[in-house]
């Protein structure tokens, strides 16, 4: 019986607002994966597909910087190996211009791979960001219900 007199003194709830709980408490664990996933889905995919292949492209980059100064492959002829001689004869010659173009190019890549370093982690905190706005906007759509409701 005391339950029955308890009953009338609370206020109607709706029966979509108990599913909701229900649901919400078995998805408790789910929530967060739903909260990732909205937060990667709100940073544009082409945004990143960019920076990766900024970065395959940089570490090409970084190989054919180290190969500056280096001959060329060459064929087993007679043209082959005169030009190898020319190459080598070429390389002596410019060999105070080499070094610094070199540092150089090594130069730009670092720069080149600091930016993509710091892009990479603006679109980090721009994910997490749009993680815990869909945290609160899901924390907070339920108390406007609720709000709504009453009214």
């Amino acid at each position: 019986m005391p339950p029955a007199s308890h009953a009338s003194t609370e206020s109607p709830v709706s029966a979509v607002q108990i599913m909701r709980r229900i649901r919400d408490g078995l998805r408790g664990i789910d929530r967060e994966q739903e909260w990732k996933r909205l937060g990667r889905r709100a940073v544009p995919p082409h945004l990143i597909a960019s920076v990766q292949r900024l970065k395959a492209s940089t570490a090409l980059l970084r190989s054919s910087v180290s190969r500056i100064g280096e001959p060329p492959p060459t064929p087993p002829t007679l043209r082959g190996r005169l030009g190898l001689h020319v190459i080598q004869i070429m390389r002596r010659a410019l060999f105070w211009l080499l070094p610094s173009i070199q540092t150089s190019q090594n130069q730009i890549v670092d720069a080149l791979e600091q930016h993509l370093a710091a892009t990479d982690q603006i679109l980090q905190i721009l994910q997490q960001t749009n993680i815990e706005l869909a945290r609160l906007t899901s924390q907070t759509a339920p108390a406007k219900q609720t709000s709504g409701g009453a009214s």
